[in-house]
């Protein structure tokens, strides 16, 4: 197995590459960070780690627990096969991967299996929590529908609709939903609490993504003219308090895509300006006790 080489303005270091290298090809760059890494001990979202790999320019960063992507998987398995599939999410949850397939919400098996574990999902992006029986999607209706199935029973409902919402995520702990809003003055961040439905405006946010205590959202705030990126740094908000924090003022790099490790200490992001895939520490503040 190659190691892939990341590059840092402070060392240059060789990592292996995660465990699931060989089965998705150039896909996993980086293995989860580990406490003896130095150049990584000491990189922070100010300077961090640019990753230099097959696929990491430009790339929409993805951690799961083995390593990180440069991308959400797509043909992955039998996923290939299908005429109608969407990019895979990996359900920390239970450790697997699901996509929508042809109406479906399946889940991508070992020998490229395909199993159904929730009909009726026409959307193409979905995301999933097995555990507690739940999955999101975004609807050609235009909708954001939350869906149950397994032993938490069958049902959906719709917990947003318009053209411009998009990109529904479930929180860590399956209470709450993360959706992307377009709009003609700005991306904003809304969250949809499952208890009693209530959607809340968090504000202009490009890129959110949630923080593995279930409570906090990393996201982008930038400067664009419609046509291109000009600045960007990252911000985290708690959803319940609403307090926002920027996690570093940088010049010269437009911060966006951001990725959260799954042990909340390291996020990936890209540079909009230069396409670089970049990794940096999280403040104390933000790391999950």
């Amino acid at each position: 197995m190659r190691p892939v080489i990341l590059v840092s303005i402070l060392a240059v270091a060789t990592v292996p590459a995660a465990a699931h290298a060989d089965v998705v090809p150039g896909r996993v760059v980086a293995a989860v960070p580990g406490a003896g890494f130095e150049p990584l001990a000491v990189a922070t979202i100010a300077a961090p780690v640019k990753v230099d790999a097959a696929g990491a320019r430009g790339a929409d960063p993805v951690w799961t627990p083995r390593g990180l992507l440069t991308a959400p998987l797509r043909g992955l398995g039998g996923l290939a096969r299908s005429e109608k599939a969407g990019s895979a999410v990996f359900d920390a949850s239970v450790g697997a991967w699901f996509a929508s397939s042809m109406g479906q919400v399946v889940r991508v098996d070992e020998g490229d299996r395909l199993t159904v574990v929730l009909d009726g999902v026409q959307g193409t992006d979905v995301d999933v929590r097995a555990w507690s029986g739940y999955a999101v999607s975004r609807e050609p209706d235009d909708t954001i529908v939350f869906h149950r199935f397994g032993p938490a029973g069958e049902g959906s409902r719709v917990l947003l609709g318009g053209p411009g919402f998009f990109h529904p995520r479930l929180s860590p702990d399956g209470r709450r939903v993360l959706v992307a809003e377009s709009r003609a003055t700005g991306g904003h961040m809304w969250v949809v609490d499952l208890a009693d439905g209530r959607a809340t405006d968090l504000g202009q946010g490009y890129g959110a993504t949630w923080h593995p205590d279930g409570r906090t959202v990393v996201f982008s705030r930038i400067v664009h003219d419609s046509m291109r990126v000009w600045s960007g740094d990252l911000y985290a908000i708690d959803v319940t308090t609403r307090a926002e924090r920027l996690l570093a003022l940088t010049d010269g790099r437009a911060e966006v895509e951001p990725a959260v490790s799954p042990d909340g200490q390291w996020v990936a992001f890209v540079d909009a300006l230069t396409g670089d895939l970049l990794v940096g520490r999280l403040p104390a503040q933000e790391v999950a006790p």
